[in-house]
This record gives C-alpha cells, structure tokens and sequence, in this order.
C-alpha cells in the first residue's frame, strides 16, 4: 500500500489554517463583544408603539380572563305563552322545565312556578303575570346560565 505523504502533508497545512481562522474569527467576536466603545450599539430603546401593542393585548387579554369567571351566557327558549286570569301557560318540546326559572312575557318578568308533563309528554309550565290580557304572548324562558370559563372544563 503506498500512501501520498505529499496529499496529507497539504491537508495537514489546510486544517491547520482553517483552525487558525477559526481562533482569529472567534477572538474577533470577543474582543467585539468586550469592547467598551460600542457600549450604545447593544441598547435599543423599545419603540411607544409596540408598547402600546403590548398594553392592547394584556388589557384585551385582562379583560376576556375576568368576563370568562364573572360573565354570564344565558340560553333562552322562546314558546307561546296564553295567559288567563293572570297566569300564564306554556309549553316546550325539548327543554325540561324547573321551578324558579326566568320567564319574560312582553315587558313583564316572572318565573316557573308549576310544571310537569302533558299527555304528549311535553314539557307544561305556568307563571304568574297579574294586570296582562287574557290573550296568546310570545315567552321567553332562561333554561340555563353558563359562566364562559365552564366551557373549557366541561
């Protein structure tokens, strides 16, 4: 086997140099890095307005976290209500209704005070709703509150 001592004599030489850059470039940087008179160069001063990015989107963030704890989502159901002599009557297919829930005819705030099951296993109810008209109103009945913040641990 004949080796070419003249090839690695020549890498030797360029492995040589390359490290030499290498320590020359890196004393560079260090020296550039420790020196004194560019002290300035190093700080910038933070423009007023993307402080002024950065105080919208704390305040919008801020904001979104305190209405998703004390915030209240309200998910209505709208029925036709007849009312006779001062009570109202109403029902609804799908939505099961409780005593104590919030029923808003017209102008007037009620709430459930009676319900059960019809004969077609519809959902019935009543609430008292003194001085309206003995006629046919649309209702609107709250048949749940949700804080925001529940949606993400439900």
């Amino acid at each position: 086997m004949q080796y070419n001592f003249h090839n690695i004599h020549r890498k030797e030489e360029e492995l040589k140099l390359k490290m030499e850059e290498k320590e020359l470039f890196r004393k560079e940087s260090i020296e550039h890095v420790y020196s004194t008179e560019n002290l300035n160069d190093f700080l910038s001063a933070v423009n007023p307005f993307d402080w002024a990015v950065l105080a919208s989107v704390l305040l919008l963030l801020t904001g979104l976290s305190v209405w998703s704890f004390v915030g209240n989502i309200e998910r209505n159901v709208t029925v036709n209500a007849e009312v006779s002599n001062g009570i109202a009557h109403f029902t609804t297919e799908r939505d099961a209704l409780k005593s104590g829930m919030p029923v808003k005819i017209g102008d007037t705030e009620s709430s459930v005070r009676d319900t059960g099951l019809n004969v077609q296993g519809k959902y019935i109810g009543a609430a008292n709703v003194k001085g309206m008209a003995d006629v046919i109103y649309s209702a609107d009945i709250t048949v749940e509150h949700l804080r925001p913040i529940d949606f993400l641990f439900n």
